[in-house]
């Protein structure tokens, strides 16, 4: 079916606009009067419905009285549900990027996985030392860490995934007070790890959860600079660009911007510190004044994690578990401590976004101090001339 951009840019826009979207059913114009975009704003609408009754049964006190982990049983069904509506609303979306008409039934079906959820294979070919790395890869947050080393190596990006989705998701339920669920949550992790650990070591086999289907951070970055762009560009009417062509714009830029880092960095100095110092907040502000070396990136990101700190330490308290979110950057950042040119994401932008406006700053205070002596020198002039 070859079809007219405009019109795949309206059958997208119709699951995030779409009570918007619903006059493209009277509209017309003949790019959004047409079929492809009726059927995906009708399918969206249908979702949208059901998503709104969800947000209803939240608020209704529906089986309050049974209680799973600390959860009432309401909860966990509207969080289940909830998760139903917004994977088929951003199913429905991938559907039209693809050019491809939707049902209802369609989307429920089928949750567009081509891969098995497993991924298995022979380790007898790896050797003892990078069969030890696998497995050494599995401890939280230390992982990362041995991940970098070989990060081509069969299953580590699969591994280092979700060791970050568990710790992470543990945070999180600590954070908030559900701290059986988020041990329990641990407790089945740590058994998975040490049954994949023992197969390697005996059988040599291993499996791995497939999330190939999952964005690393930096990839989830760029995904949502490019579906930001995207919606802007549409509710302004601009030339209409696909998302696909966004995307690919995004990642060939940060792809040239760390190849010109890259070459930037080695006309500096290098760093005589031990670089793991760089991410120890408090003690990092130290190396600010080593700014100009090759760990600068380094040094850019310890800071932003010692800012993160402090910001934590004053809405929370100094004894806060929310405070262990910080370790997630911390080990992240030691993971990747050996390329000089690495930039991670959301802190290194953050750093950038504080330089800019730092920089702003500064040269507005410039500009205010060069009028201010101007206009002394001039009333200074026309004082002596009278």
């Amino acid at each position: 079916m070859d079809l007219h951009k405009k019109v795949i840019g309206n059958a997208i826009v119709s699951y995030f606009l779409v009570f918007v979207s619903l006059s493209f059913l009277w509209s017309k114009q003949p790019y959004l009067n047409h079929p492809f975009v009726k059927g995906h704003v009708k399918v969206a609408f249908i979702l949208h419905l059901f998503l709104l009754w969800v947000i209803c049964i939240m608020s209704y006190p529906f089986l309050e009285t049974i209680a799973i982990f600390e959860y009432t049983l309401n909860t966990i069904i509207t969080i289940i549900l909830l998760l139903a509506v917004f994977t088929g609303i951003l199913y429905g979306a991938f559907t039209a990027h693809k050019w491809q008409s939707i049902t209802l039934w369609e989307i429920f079906k089928s949750a567009g996985w081509s891969q098995s959820l497993l991924k298995e294979s022979d380790t007898k070919d790896l050797g003892e030392e990078h069969s030890l790395t696998l497995i050494l890869a599995h401890i939280p947050f230390i992982g990362y860490i041995f991940a970098w080393r070989h990060p081509d190596l069969p299953h580590m990006r699969d591994i280092s995934m979700l060791n970050m989705g568990m710790t992470t998701l543990s945070i999180f339920l600590t954070v908030i007070g559900s701290v059986s669920l988020a041990s329990i949550l641990m407790l089945g992790y740590i058994i998975w790890s040490v049954y994949q650990s023992m197969r390697l070591i005996v059988s040599h086999e291993f499996s791995s959860l497939n999330t190939s289907k999952f964005p690393s951070p930096r990839e989830k970055f760029i995904l949502q600079k490019s579906f930001l762009s995207y919606i802007g560009n549409s509710l302004r009417k601009k030339t209409f660009m696909p998302l696909a062509d966004i995307i690919s714009h995004y990642t060939d830029d940060f792809t040239k911007k760390q190849t010109l880092e890259k070459k930037e960095l080695t006309k500096l100095k290098a760093s005589t510190i031990p670089t793991t110092l760089f991410y120890i907040p408090f003690i990092n502000i130290i190396w600010v004044f080593f700014m100009n070396t090759q760990d600068k990136h380094h040094i850019k990101h310890g800071l932003i994690i010692t800012l993160i700190t402090i910001i934590l330490i004053l809405i929370f308290d100094y004894q806060s578990l929310a405070l262990l979110f910080v370790l997630i950057p911390i080990f992240y950042g030691i993971w990747y401590i050996s390329q000089k040119s690495y930039m991670m994401p959301y802190i290194y932008e953050t750093a950038e976004v504080i330089k800019n406006c730092f920089s702003r700053i500064l040269h507005l205070w410039r500009k205010t101090r060069e009028l201010q002596k101007t206009d002394t020198k001039v009333t200074v002039k026309i004082w002596e001339e009278k």
